[in-house]
């Protein structure tokens, strides 16, 4: 995963850490992928960029900032039915929106 220089910039002024972020970023993607499928599209999951023995990797996506707003824009790499295709999709997230999803990451699990 990438995050612009903005971004992290943001980040730090909203003391968000850039490992919140990444969590708040894969939540933005499943979001993306549920609500693809009642598309003529519908995703089936991240494409990810792949290293090391076991596998390791991160999803192929940025986190971006456009410079006339307080927004922040994911762009992400999708599969779809066959494999070997992916589709590219963005979404453009408030900054009070993408706050809340940092929020609810840093709440503790309820007891069950």
């Amino acid at each position: 995963m990438t995050i612009s220089e903005d971004v992290k910039a943001a980040l730090r002024s909203l003391n968000v850490s850039v490992d919140e972020a990444e969590v708040a970023a894969k939540g933005i993607a499943l979001s993306i992928i549920e609500e693809s499928q009642e598309s003529d599209t519908p995703l089936e999951g991240m494409v990810y960029n792949v290293w090391g023995l076991y596998n390791d990797g991160s999803p192929k996506c940025r986190l971006t900032a456009p410079h006339d707003d307080d927004n922040f824009v994911f762009s992400g790499q999708f599969r779809v039915e066959d494999e070997e295709s992916f589709v590219v999709r963005r979404q453009t997230i408030s900054q009070e929106d993408f706050m809340t999803a940092i929020k609810e990451i840093r709440q503790p699990p309820s007891p069950s």
